[in-house]
């Protein structure tokens, strides 16, 4: 769990870097920032599937998994009532987006985000750009677990979080 408004300034050395790749993104890229409309869907599906052509999804069960429930989030996109999302276009192509919920009044978590690496700094950017014009209200970010994947938890870390939640598995019997 982040401090929101650390994640929106960027400021003091222990994000430095993650400041300066935003800066190299907003400075080498003509880029807007787009918020869910009626096209919206539908674009960030074809990034998706981008995405997992790019990172092999076939091949990888969780990513799989995690596919399947970007797709349902998707379809039912419209009744979802606390759902929020915003997307970063180059050239009106998503190179980034994020999706994320309202847990509570003071707590956005972030359920997906998915970037194009080849433009630099645009998961920094699309973090960044999300909690200054969306999740404006929010104090807390809760950018959920990193699945057991070891990059993926190193950049979590990177971000230096407030405070990290205890995962418990529960088995029924």
């Amino acid at each position: 769990v982040y401090d929101a408004q650390k994640l929106r300034d960027l400021s003091g050395n222990a994000l430095h870097k993650k400041k300066n790749l935003v800066n190299q993104f907003d400075k080498t890229y003509d880029f807007q920032y787009v918020e869910p409309d009626s096209q919206w869907q539908q674009r960030v599906l074809d990034m998706q599937e981008k995405w997992c052509a790019w990172r092999e999804c076939d091949g990888d069960h969780l990513l799989q998994r995690e596919n399947e429930a970007i797709r349902r989030v998707l379809d039912a996109w419209c009744q979802l009532k606390t759902a929020m999302g915003a997307a970063l276009l180059v050239e009106n192509e998503i190179v980034a987006y994020t999706i994320g919920e309202a847990l509570t009044d003071e707590m956005v978590i972030i359920r997906f985000e998915k970037g194009d690496v080849e433009y630099k700094g645009v998961y920094q950017a699309i973090n960044r750009k999300f909690l200054q014009n969306t999740a404006t209200d929010f104090t807390l970010v809760n950018r959920e677990e990193d699945l057991g994947d070891a990059g993926l938890r190193k950049s979590k870390l990177s971000y230096h979080p407030e405070v990290m939640i205890k995962k418990y598995n529960v088995t029924l019997k």
